[in-house]
């Protein structure tokens, strides 16, 4: 990660790149699905444990780990911080859990962009503090 750590443009580098995260997320916005979608891919999770429907478990599991990820990297390069996990760790099927409580205890927000929910799920869980 030299390119990242050394040299007068190191900032403007990072910035170019979280730029970049930024945007590919805004681009992904235009085929987005929204929390009643996400909660029915979510749904079929603990069934795909039972061989019932593992695609829309993937189409969940998949969202659900790219979208961690890219926050993650996209706070890593910004230096900021959305949620704050435990330092043990969470599993991508703890995030699903809190998604579908989160979708339960708010149903007018099922209309919205499933990464705004899955947002909402992991700072209303983790907050910084």
């Amino acid at each position: 990660m030299y390119f990242l750590t050394r040299g007068p443009l190191c900032e403007a580098r990072v910035n170019k790149i979280a730029l970049t995260v930024v945007l590919f997320l805004l681009a992904m916005n235009a085929q987005a699905m929204t929390g009643a979608e996400l909660e029915d891919a979510c749904h079929e999770t603990e069934a795909a444990t039972r061989a019932q429907d593992p695609v829309e478990a993937g189409v969940c599991l998949g969202f659900i780990k790219g979208f961690t990820t890219a926050i993650s990297v996209y706070g890593t390069l910004t230096k900021t911080q959305f949620y704050c996990a435990p330092d043990s760790g969470v599993t991508t099927n703890q995030i699903v859990a809190m998604v579908r409580q989160y979708l339960q205890l708010h149903p007018s927000d099922k209309d919205k962009d499933a990464g705004l929910i899955l947002h909402s799920a992991l700072t209303d869980n983790f907050p910084c503090k």
